[in-house]
């Protein structure tokens, strides 16, 4: 288990609801989404210690670097040509399809 420290002033993650082009709807909580290499890849702000960044398999997507514990990393990602629709918590559709 991550022990992600929520840090006052630190973004809370929000609901993302992903619908596939097949009708399946996942619920995923992360703090952003993107395009990368032809999937959307979602992902959480935590800090992480160095002995969990060295001993879990995270897929760390950003760091800080003035505060290398700060990162951003994966929690799902689905193939950009299966997702029919990505809503926000609100239920607007922020997908680009």
């Amino acid at each position: 288990m991550i022990s992600a420290m929520l840090i006052p002033g630190d973004p809370l993650p929000i609901q993302w609801r992903v619908t596939m082009n097949d009708g399946a709807v996942v619920g995923v909580w992360a703090n952003s989404y993107g395009e990368e290499n032809g999937y959307y890849l979602f992902d959480v702000f935590a800090e992480v210690s160095e002995a969990e960044e060295q001993n879990l398999d995270l897929v760390i997507t950003s760091t800080n670097p003035t505060q290398p514990r700060k990162v951003l990393f994966a929690v799902a990602r689905f193939p950009v040509e299966a997702v029919a629709r990505i809503e926000s918590e609100n239920w607007d559709d922020v997908s680009a399809t």
